[in-house]
């Protein structure tokens, strides 16, 4: 008897394309800490190549919100909420001159969760930016960015450590820089910090990054190469699946089974295999979307693995 596979497969596709607008719709919908904050532009900053310039940042955080103080706190255990991070650039344009400064908006409170003071930032805040004007510029107009990375929270839960990023309306140049151009280090990067010793021992040199180091897994290293790199990627990683002890032996038993379907009647066998494709894909569609969903909203409504504020 002849299969008709024809409806089976259009239903196979639409059941993919469903599945996939509503993952596309939910996770356009998913909240984010950048729904409680909201960051004022900056205005023209001017000044000569190589001259100190500072910048006021302006953030206002929703009622029931917070972030956390620019300097980075540690408990007892060695653990500590995550900092917030702001850096500048491009570094052909501008660095960080110091650690920037909360002057509004900072309280400091006794937490029982990290057993320690911290700096947490409510309602209206601003930042005081020291930035440095590369002594390489020319005069005229270069284009700048500034970048906020912080942890929205509120008295249950934490958001992902996220990127806020600041634009910067333009940097105006007014004159070249006449001088040494030996420094021309990047701020963001590194700050070097001597401590003394003792007599007859050199002095210790300890490099310390300007903020939290944020890991990068291997995903998202593929991610970052573009889509056909992510593509590959995850088509190996699920080549790899296959050598198992329970699907590895199924392999030959299947394609045998549809060898031999092939052999009866020329084309069914191609026909049901690509069907059972099709159907492996279509279930583990509908049901990996909605998990994945469920698992990303758990991540989300949770304190991030470190605030321990898991509701």
């Amino acid at each position: 008897m002849t299969m008709n596979i024809r409806p089976q497969i259009r239903a196979i596709v639409l059941v993919l394309l469903v599945g996939l607008f509503v993952a596309d719709s939910g996770y356009a919908q998913l909240p984010s800490g950048k729904d409680y904050i909201s960051i004022s532009p900056i205005p023209e900053i001017s000044g000569k190549a190589g001259d100190t310039v500072t910048i006021l940042l302006k953030m206002k955080i929703d009622k029931g919100w917070h972030t956390y103080g620019v300097n980075p706190k540690v408990g007892p255990d060695g653990l500590g909420p995550d900092a917030t991070v702001i850096t500048v650039g491009p570094k052909s344009t501008f660095r960080l001159a110091g650690r920037p400064k909360v002057v509004k908006g900072l309280k400091i409170h006794y937490d029982s969760t990290w057993a320690m003071d911290i700096e947490e930032l409510y309602g209206s805040v601003e930042f005081s930016v020291r930035v440095i004007i590369d002594k390489r510029l020319k005069k005229g107009s270069q284009k700048a960015e500034v970048m906020i990375s912080a942890q929205v929270c509120d008295a249950k839960e934490c958001f992902p450590y996220e990127d806020f990023q600041v634009p910067v309306e333009k940097v105006i140049v007014t004159s070249e820089f006449v001088g040494d151009m030996s420094d021309t280090t990047d701020g963001n990067a590194t700050a070097v910090t001597k401590t003394s010793a003792l007599p007859g021992e050199p002095t210790k040199t300890s490099i310390t990054t300007a903020g939290p180091a944020k890991g990068v897994t291997e995903i998202e290293v593929e991610q970052q190469k573009g889509l056909w790199s992510f593509f590959f990627y995850a088509m190996g990683i699920g080549f790899l699946a296959l050598l198992t002890p329970c699907v590895f032996p199924m392999i030959p038993i299947t394609v045998s089974f549809f060898t031999k379907r092939h052999e009866k009647q020329r084309g069914k066998g191609f026909q049901e295999s690509l069907l059972f494709g099709l159907g492996i894909v279509s279930t583990f569609t509908a049901v990996g979307i909605p998990l994945s969903e469920l698992g990303y909203r758990h991540a989300v409504y949770c304190a991030c693995l470190q605030s321990f504020r898991c509701i």
